[in-house]
């Protein structure tokens, strides 16, 4: 289903030269902020919840459980940075495929809003698993936001961000307004971000989410789904690519696993014109991507939507393969908001549009459906792909 490439103007940039927009008092204490959950370990029995608060704020508390009263409490750990305060309260022991009811904040007066999350179902379970992709927001709160509500209502069991939430990793101000505009989707189920080159490096990423492995790179399952996050950020092979090896060897061969999904911010195949594949990334990592039969490689860095036709770099450097059978699909998804880039055809190339967009990816058993859709929630382009 092949897009015309289209034009779009600039995202709004609403927190440059202002403060962005505290939450309303229906959202909870506004003294409780940015809410978002990832995991540090296995999903089907922990989650982490995240928050900034007021200096002034005297503990760290989650109050959880699987009733709406809640019954259990977790202490937290802070780490004071100016005039703001870093919370993480890990929550283990949970049970697989179980809906916990949440909130979190000062084990006194103030709390969040109360919410829910579900923990991922046990290993090689064959439930319906529904994921949502996006990246480059950066600059455009106002798309960003829009993009985020509808994720939210296709109610994904977790979100994976492909780099450069915002323009520069380093300003508190900018992933305040960055938490804002993600609204409901990363406080109802767990964002798992990748570094991307506006995040720098810098040492609020690291503060903010709290990820598993190294956090640079890592990987989980969830069901019958192995998820791998890498870093094009840094040093390629060595040490993350020794890793990604024997992490997707492992994968290779759990039976319990059907579909081998890796995300990451630049992209190995990219007709975009602001910054087109990085060969680096598509020779040091794609051989191992056909050698250990990864299904779906998703990243951003450029500022559109591009999905690959069936891509098995080690067999045929140049051209599509037949079919599906032994073969990556490649997606670029950094239309999140940042201003868009125009971009042309390659021989890789099935689907494309310079617009804004997200990604919705549906697994039941060994059948896996993929949905991009715009700002207006339409699917612009879709694939199907099957297991035997």
């Amino acid at each position: 289903m092949p897009l015309g490439c289209a034009s779009a103007p600039p995202a709004a940039e609403p927190w440059q030269g202002q403060s962005p927009p505290a939450p309303s008092p229906d959202r909870g204490s506004l003294r409780i902020r940015e809410v978002h959950l990832t995991f540090p370990g296995d999903p089907s029995s922990g989650m982490a919840v995240n928050w900034v608060s007021d200096p002034e704020a005297p503990g760290s508390v989650v109050e959880y459980g699987t009733v709406p009263d809640y019954g259990a409490r977790a202490e937290g750990s802070r780490d004071t940075r100016g005039h703001e305060v870093f919370h993480t309260a890990e929550l283990t022991g949970l049970a697989p495929d179980t809906l916990y009811y949440y909130r979190c904040g000062d084990g006194a007066a103030d709390w969040s809003a109360g919410a829910t999350f579900r923990t991922a179902p046990s290993a090689g379970a064959s439930r319906e698993i529904r994921f949502a992709a996006m990246g480059d927001s950066r600059n455009g709160a106002t798309t960003f936001g829009r993009i985020a509500a509808d994720a939210h209502d296709a109610q994904p069991a977790f979100t994976l961000y492909t780099g450069d939430a915002v323009d520069s990793g380093a300003s508190p101000t900018q992933w305040m307004a960055w938490f804002e505009a993600a609204g409901l989707l990363d406080s109802a189920a767990p964002l798992m971000p990748t570094l991307g080159n506006h995040e720098g490096n810098a040492a609020l990423y690291f503060e903010q989410f709290n990820l598993p492995g190294n956090e640079r790179w890592y990987s989980f399952d969830w069901g019958n789904v192995h998820v791998i996050c890498l870093d094009t950020e840094t040093a390629l092979g060595s040490e993350q690519g020794q890793w990604l090896k024997e992490d997707l060897q492992a994968a290779d061969a759990n039976p319990d696993i059907n579909w081998k999904v890796v995300f990451f911010h630049q992209p190995p195949f990219s007709s975009g014109l602001g910054h087109g594949s990085n060969q680096k990334v598509r020779e040091a990592w794609c051989p191992v991507f056909d050698r250990y039969h990864v299904d779906l490689v998703l990243s951003g860095h450029e500022h559109n939507y591009e999905r690959s036709g069936p891509v098995n770099f080690s067999a045929s450097p140049a051209a599509l393969m037949p079919d599906w059978s032994d073969a990556r699909c490649y997606v670029v998804t950094g239309g999140g908001g940042a201003p868009l880039s125009p971009l042309f055809s390659n021989w890789w190339t099935e689907a494309r549009g310079a617009l804004y967009n997200w990604v919705e990816v549906t697994v039941y058993g060994k059948n896996l459906r993929l949905e991009a859709r715009d700002l207006a929630g339409g699917i612009i382009d879709s694939l199907e792909l099957a297991k035997p």
